[in-house]
Order: C-alpha cells, then sequence, then structure tokens
C-alpha cells in the first residue's frame, strides 16, 4: 500500500552523501530534482515504491553513480532521459517495471561501464542501440514495441531506423502480397489453359492422321484382292 510520505527536496542537502538506499518505503510522489545536488553519491536505490511522474533529467549531473542506479517497481513514466547517458561510470542500471515510454537514448548505449541493464516491463518501442545486443533478452521483455538484437529483427529496420510499421502500411503490404499472388495464379492458370488447347489440338490433329492411313491402307488392301 501506497503512503503519503514523499522524498523531500531538502535531500539535496546532503552534499556528502555517498549511499542513498530508500527502497520498499511505500513512497510517493516525484524523484525530487533537487537530488541532483548530492554530487558525491555513488549509489542509488529508489526501487519498490510508489514513485510517479518523469525521470528528472537531472539525475544526470550525478556523474560519479558507480554501483548502481535502480528506480524499478515503481509508477513512472514519460521517456527516459538523454542525460543518463552522461552516468560514464555507471555499472548497473534497473528502471524496470514502471511506465516509461518513447524509445531508449541512444546515449545509453555510449555508456562503457556498464555491465547490468534492466529495462523490461515498460512500454518502451523502437530499436535497441546495438551495443546493447551483449545484453541478454531478460533486460527487455514486456516491452511489446522494442525490436533490435537479441529481440526479433526489426521490420524495415535498414530503411526506418527501427520504426515500426503503421496498420496502414502492413495493410498496404499485405494488399499487394495478395494482388501480385492472384494475378501470378492467373496468369499461370492462362499459360495451362493454352499449353492444353494447343496440345489437344496437336492430338486431334494426329488422331486424324492416323485415322487417314488406316483407311488408305485398308483401301489398298480391297484393291489389292
Amino acid at each position: 500500500v501506497c503512503s503519503s510520505d514523499l522524498i523531500p527536496p531538502e535531500i539535496g542537502n546532503l552534499s556528502s552523501l555517498n549511499v542513498l538506499n530508500l527502497q520498499g518505503n511505500n513512497l510517493s510522489g516525484s524523484i525530487p530534482a533537487e537530488i541532483q545536488q548530492c554530487q558525491t553519491l555513488f549509489e542509488l536505490r529508489l526501487s519498490d515504491n510508489c514513485l510517479t511522474g518523469h525521470i528528472p533529467v537531472e539525475l544526470g549531473k550525478l556523474t560519479e553513480l558507480q554501483v548502481i542506479l535502480d528506480l524499478s517497481h515503481n509508477n513512472l513514466s514519460g521517456e527516459i532521459p538523454q542525460s543518463l547517458g552522461n552516468l560514464m561510470k555507471l555499472e548497473r542500471l534497473d528502471l524496470s517495471s514502471n511506465h516509461l515510454q518513447g524509445q531508449i537514448p541512444p546515449s545509453l548505449g555510449k555508456l562503457s561501464s556498464l555491465d547490468s541493464l534492466n529495462l523490461s516491463y515498460n512500454l518502451l518501442q523502437g530499436q535497441l542501440p546495438s551495443s546493447f545486443s551483449s545484453f541478454p533478452r531478460s533486460a527487455f521483455l514486456g516491452n511489446k514495441k522494442l525490436c533490435g538484437a537479441p529481440l526479433a529483427r526489426c521490420l524495415g529496420s535498414s530503411r526506418r531506423s527501427g520504426k515500426w510499421l503503421s496498420t496502414a502500411e502492413v495493410d498496404a503490404i499485405i494488399f499487394a502480397i495478395v494482388f501480385t499472388t492472384a494475378v501470378v495464379c492467373l496468369v499461370m492458370i492462362y499459360m495451362m489453359l493454352r499449353i492444353w488447347s494447343t496440345w489437344r489440338k496437336v492430338a486431334v490433329s494426329n488422331n486424324e492422321g492416323i485415322g487417314n492411313e488406316i483407311k488408305e491402307q485398308d483401301q489398298e488392301k480391297w484393291l489389292g484382292y
């Protein structure tokens, strides 16, 4: 059950804080932007609460974060901010089980120190950064519109940069396939009928020729008698 307790903006006054662990406290409200003032944080755990709103872009200023940034199992929404790509020392990132939307920012693909990643069970879409292919499929499950290695290949990825085809485009492709198949079938039927007709004429002509030869032979026999 979610409580009415919030993370106070005064958290930013703890400028010498190294570890902040508030997980599993049923906290409500949003993540205060003032947390950016905790410049010495190297571990931030806010998972298993009832936090709402967007992930503040100010988290990208916590460049000393290294051990983990864990915001999983909350009610966070909106897009993943590009600024998280500034956390170059970060080794573990867990944003799973929220309501995050949109595409994964390319900046996350440049986190060279990242060993563990979990973005599962959100509403993310589009193509995964190529550098994410080394992570397990479980890191991205529950995002029905995500594609690219290690998930399924994106439709038209070479032309559309991982964007999904619209319903109208899918309908047009299906119509084109059905129409082309129908035309090919009609052409094949027409060709088969032409071949059969030609073969029938040849067969009839041959039969008539054989019949005439038999008649001539019979006439010659009678004349011989």
